[in-house]
Protein backbone atom coordinates (compact mmCIF):
# COMPACT_ATOMS: atom_id res chain seq x y z
CA UNK A 1 0.00 0.00 0.00
CA UNK A 2 1.26 3.14 -0.73
CA UNK A 3 2.09 6.34 1.53
CA UNK A 4 -0.22 8.70 0.10
CA UNK A 5 0.81 11.55 3.16
CA UNK A 6 4.94 10.72 1.68
CA UNK A 7 3.74 10.79 -1.90
CA UNK A 8 0.91 13.46 -2.28
CA UNK A 9 1.33 15.83 0.76
CA UNK A 10 3.14 17.26 3.04
CA UNK A 11 6.33 18.96 2.12
CA UNK A 12 9.10 17.62 4.53
CA UNK A 13 10.63 15.22 1.80
CA UNK A 14 10.64 17.17 -1.11
CA UNK A 15 13.65 15.69 -2.58
CA UNK A 16 12.21 12.43 -1.83
CA UNK A 17 8.85 12.93 -3.96
CA UNK A 18 8.58 11.08 -7.01
CA UNK A 19 7.98 14.35 -8.82
CA UNK A 20 11.03 16.13 -7.43
CA UNK A 21 13.02 12.91 -8.74
CA UNK A 22 10.88 13.04 -12.37
CA UNK A 23 11.40 16.63 -12.84
CA UNK A 24 15.76 16.22 -11.98
CA UNK A 25 16.21 13.08 -14.31
CA UNK A 26 14.24 15.04 -17.16
CA UNK A 27 16.53 18.15 -16.52
CA UNK A 28 19.45 16.00 -16.71
CA UNK A 29 18.20 13.69 -19.68
CA UNK A 30 16.86 15.72 -21.90
CA UNK A 31 18.59 14.46 -25.19
CA UNK A 32 17.45 11.21 -24.33
CA UNK A 33 13.71 9.68 -24.75
CA UNK A 34 11.52 10.34 -22.11
CA UNK A 35 8.23 8.55 -21.57
CA UNK A 36 6.04 8.43 -19.33
CA UNK A 37 6.33 4.56 -18.78
CA UNK A 38 10.25 4.88 -18.16
CA UNK A 39 9.56 8.19 -15.94
CA UNK A 40 7.13 5.92 -13.77
CA UNK A 41 9.67 3.38 -13.56
CA UNK A 42 11.99 5.21 -12.51
CA UNK A 43 9.92 6.04 -9.26
CA UNK A 44 8.93 2.26 -9.04
CA UNK A 45 5.06 4.14 -9.14
CA UNK A 46 2.14 2.80 -12.17
CA UNK A 47 2.13 4.92 -15.17
CA UNK A 48 -1.51 6.45 -14.53
CA UNK A 49 -1.01 6.87 -11.30
CA UNK A 50 2.14 9.00 -11.99
CA UNK A 51 0.25 10.72 -14.85
CA UNK A 52 -2.49 12.30 -12.44
CA UNK A 53 0.34 12.82 -9.51
CA UNK A 54 2.04 15.15 -12.15
CA UNK A 55 -0.69 17.18 -13.32
CA UNK A 56 -1.99 17.45 -9.93
CA UNK A 57 1.44 18.68 -8.56
CA UNK A 58 2.64 21.24 -11.44
CA UNK A 59 -0.55 21.67 -13.67
CA UNK A 60 1.17 20.42 -16.76
CA UNK A 61 0.79 17.14 -18.76
CA UNK A 62 4.14 15.01 -18.32
CA UNK A 63 4.66 15.74 -21.38
CA UNK A 64 3.47 19.31 -21.60
CA UNK A 65 6.40 19.92 -19.03
CA UNK A 66 8.77 17.81 -21.10
CA UNK A 67 8.52 19.88 -24.12
CA UNK A 68 8.29 23.36 -21.42
CA UNK A 69 11.52 22.39 -20.66
CA UNK A 70 13.11 21.48 -23.81
CA UNK A 71 12.05 24.82 -25.30
CA UNK A 72 13.30 26.66 -22.45
CA UNK A 73 16.32 25.11 -23.02
CA UNK A 74 16.55 25.62 -26.86
CA UNK A 75 15.28 29.44 -26.62
CA UNK A 76 19.13 30.89 -25.98
CA UNK A 77 20.78 29.27 -28.76
CA UNK A 78 18.10 30.62 -31.49
CA UNK A 79 18.77 33.52 -33.38
CA UNK A 80 16.44 36.51 -32.30
CA UNK A 81 13.44 36.48 -34.50
CA UNK A 82 13.40 40.22 -36.28
CA UNK A 83 9.93 41.10 -38.08
CA UNK A 84 9.68 42.08 -41.37
CA UNK A 85 6.99 45.27 -42.12
CA UNK A 86 5.36 45.11 -45.37
CA UNK A 87 2.60 46.20 -46.95
CA UNK A 88 1.69 43.14 -48.50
Amino acid sequence: MLDTERYCGGEDAEETHPIYKMKLYIKRNLAEELTLESLAELVHLHPQYVSRLFKQRTGLTLMDYIIQIRLEKAMPNLPPYQFQHSLF
